[in-house]
């Protein structure tokens, strides 16, 4: 979980979780890469951290979100560059927060529900293959081979060959 502190200052991570294997589908697409499941557990925390001190949940990210780069997080990745303030910023003006109170209240009369919630993502993107990568246990990479009066064959790392089909077409 190496990017389980998302774009918060969190000076130190613990966490407990329990795998199980099934024959039911994947996470996603791809692979069950577990970053919705971090993405998850921190929002809800800062949520609840926002909830006990009675602060408005934007403001609660405002206060923790990383503000000085280069970053090195407690779970092995640096990050080099972000703004998660002022991207907070124009969404919550782009979604017309201001005005939320007033839209769910016309909604109210309707019959109808209107919720507003906040979830900051990052994504790593480019860090397989790396040291970093590496040292945590990734070894994702595809590999296409030309055999001669032979199919081409494809070699996913990860197995899962159906993902990869694309690459046959390059």
């Amino acid at each position: 979980m190496p990017m389980l502190t998302g774009a918060y200052r969190i000076g130190a991570i613990a966490f407990e979780h329990r795998s199980v294997f099934t024959n039911k589908m994947t996470t996603d697409a791809y692979r069950g890469a577990g970053k919705p499941e971090a993405c998850h557990a921190i929002e809800c925390l800062m949520d609840e951290i926002a909830a006990s001190l009675e602060i408005d949940p934007a403001e609660i990210r405002r206060r923790n979100f990383i503000k000085s780069f280069p970053y090195q997080t407690p779970v092995a990745l640096m990050y080099d560059t972000g703004d998660y303030e002022a991207t907070l910023g124009a969404v919550i003006k782009m979604a017309d927060v201001a005005g939320y109170a007033k839209r769910k209240e016309e909604s109210a009369k309707r019959g109808k529900l209107r919720g507003l919630g906040y979830a900051c993502y990052i994504e790593a993107c480019g860090i397989a293959p790396s040291n970093i990568a590496g040292a945590l246990g990734a070894r994702e990479h595809a590999r296409r081979e030309f055999v001669v009066r032979a199919p081409v064959q494809l070699k996913p790392a990860c197995g899962r060959a159906h993902c990869f089909s694309h690459l046959l077409h390059a």
